[in-house]
């Protein structure tokens, strides 16, 4: 938990706003079941006390980056 909130630390920036990813993002809808997002929330608020406030789309988007980095999928397939 402890590095999940080192790596979120000054992710989100605030322009007035929502702290959001400053980098260039794609919005979509990802669905979850209820208790993985139950399990987001209270991960979320737990990472909050401990640093940047964070909110559970927030780190579903960082741990879905995450995943999706330690994919293997190898070169390009050529017909």
């Amino acid at each position: 938990m402890l590095a999940l909130q080192r790596s979120l630390q000054g992710r989100f920036v605030s322009s007035g706003g929502r702290p959001a990813d400053p980098a260039p993002t794609i919005r979509r809808l990802v669905t979850v079941r209820k208790d993985v997002w139950r399990q987001l929330q209270k991960c979320a608020a737990l990472l909050s006390k401990l640093g940047d406030p964070v909110t559970p789309g927030q780190l579903a988007a960082t741990l879905l980056e995450k995943s999706a980095s330690e994919l293997d999928i190898g070169p390009p397939r050529t017909p």
